[in-house]
Formats: C-alpha cells, sequence, structure tokens
C-alpha cells in the first residue's frame, strides 16, 4: 500500500510517497479517519453554540445577563419607537447620528434656521420619549395584572 503526505507540498512544493505494508496502511488510514471524524466533530461542537443566542449577540463569561437582556430590550423599544417617526423625522435623525452632520450645515441644506432643526429634534425626542414610556408603563402594568 503507498501512503502519500502531501504536508510537504505546501513547503517543497512535492508530495512523498511512502510504500508500507497493507496492516501498517490500514492502521495509518483508520488513525487519519478517526483525527477527521475528531476535527469535525469538534467543529461541529464550537458551530451549535450559536443556536444558544438567537440574537448573533455573545454574553460575556464576567457580564450580567440580566443586563444584558435589559440593554437588549430597550433596544429593540428604541428601534421600534424610531419606525413610528415620519419620514423627515427619520432623515433627521440618519444626518445627525449617523451621518455626523451639524446641525447647522442641515438647517442651510433645508433652507430654515438652525432653531427650526433644534426644534424639530426636540419634537422628535420628546415622540420617543413619549413611546417609550408608553412600552414601560404597558410593560410594568402587565407584571401588575392591570387592565386597561
Amino acid at each position: 500500500m503507498i501512503i502519500k503526505y502531501d504536508f510537504l507540498s505546501k513547503i517543497s512544493g512535492e508530495i512523498l510517497e511512502v510504500e508500507v505494508n497493507n496492516e501498517l496502511g490500514m492502521i495509518i488510514k483508520q488513525l487519519e479517519l478517526d483525527e477527521f471524524n475528531l476535527n469535525r466533530k469538534e467543529t461541529r461542537r464550537h458551530e451549535q453554540l450559536s443556536v444558544i443566542d438567537p440574537n448573533g449577540t455573545m454574553v460575556a463569561v464576567n457580564g450580567n445577563i440580566l443586563d444584558d437582556m435589559l440593554k437588549n430590550e430597550l433596544h429593540k423599544q428604541l428601534h421600534d419607537s424610531i419606525e413610528k417617526l415620519n419620514f423627515d423625522q427619520k432623515e433627521l435623525l440618519l444626518r445627525v447620528y449617523i451621518n455626523g452632520e451639524k446641525q447647522k450645515d442641515i438647517a442651510k441644506s433645508l433652507n430654515i434656521s438652525e432653531r427650526a432643526v433644534s426644534g424639530r429634534l426636540k419634537t422628535i425626542y420628546k415622540k420617543i420619549e413619549k413611546f417609550l414610556k408608553n412600552k414601560i408603563g404597558r410593560a410594568s402594568c402587565r407584571e401588575r395584572v392591570c387592565t386597561d
């Protein structure tokens, strides 16, 4: 039986072939198969950890799980509140917080005063605050088994 060692091909570009008797060849093949299966098993095991956290966020070993859950819930509620805003309000938030534009530049591009931009942002903040208060109020009401 001929055994090929191609690990050398990465170094020198050659494949080394060694002739061994059938009994030793079968043992080597079985060892290679066992190593392959073990590596595959370990890889599967590690990939399955992603199933534990469907959001794709990893929980820190030393972290507080309850704090992480509350932060994730608050993030979801904030996202929901932003979705309730109209297109212009979303665009203004995008320009200020994502693009990092200054209120002065936004006002100039919209042909409005800086005070108007500031006022629009305050309106957005109030809407988000109202939405979050309503969400939190309903959540605490459910815990006390209230009826609306």
